[in-house]
Order: C-alpha cells, then structure tokens, then sequence
C-alpha cells in the first residue's frame, strides 16, 4: 500500500498527488498495535498504520518518528514532527488512525492540518 497527499496549494495542480511512502505496514492485531515500531526500523519510504487509534506511545523506541493523526476522511487532524523517544501523545481528538513515519518527512513533504491523505 502507498500513501499519497492530495495536492491542494496554489502551487501545485489540484489534480496532481505527491508521494509520501511507497510502503505501508499495517498493525493488524493487539500486539502488533502495541509493540508497534519497537522491534522494526523504518526504512526511508515506509511507514507504518495503527487503524483505531487516537494515542500513541514510543516507549522502548530507539529514534525518533513524525506521527499524522487522520480522521475517518483521512483528513490529517494533528501532526507530530521528531517525536521522541518514552513519550505518550495526548489523546488527539477525531482522530481514526495514526501513521508514523521516518523523522522529517513532514518536513519534506510540506505536511499540515487539514491536508488529505490517500492509500493505494
């Protein structure tokens, strides 16, 4: 699965989509939600889905991540750039589900609140 942000600025043709991971990992069941990223290293272009969240936690990771918060319109509702390690994000409000990324790719890709995510 890919996921792609909608274009949607004045510089870029609404038609257009940019990619922002070639691969998604999705947490199918409890303990691969749970234990999430601690045990996989995130490869550039990868990232990684937990459907059904609204929180997430970095306990026993060993490097930062960028977090998107998506609602059930996969509308991005809250970002978090280079969360770091043995943290606990609040609970973010209409949030649906969260994909966490390799540090700085919000950055790159100019990611912001209410910005539309697609997977293919």
């Amino acid at each position: 699965m890919k996921l792609y942000k909608l274009a949607n600025s004045d510089n870029i043709n609404v038609n257009e989509e940019v990619l922002i991971c070639d691969e998604i990992i999705s947490a199918e069941n409890f303990f691969e939600k749970l234990f999430g990223l601690i045990f996989r290293n995130l490869k550039v272009n990868q990232g990684f889905l937990i459907k059904d969240c609204n929180s997430i936690h970095t306990f026993w990771m060993r490097y930062k991540i960028d977090l998107l918060f998506l609602n059930k319109n996969n509308e991005i509702v809250r970002l978090y750039e280079n969360f770091k390690q043995f943290r606990v994000t609040p609970v973010v409000k209409y949030a649906d589900k969260v994909i966490e990324l390799p540090a700085s790719t919000i950055n790159k890709n100019f990611l912001k609140t209410g910005d539309k995510l697609r997977f293919i």
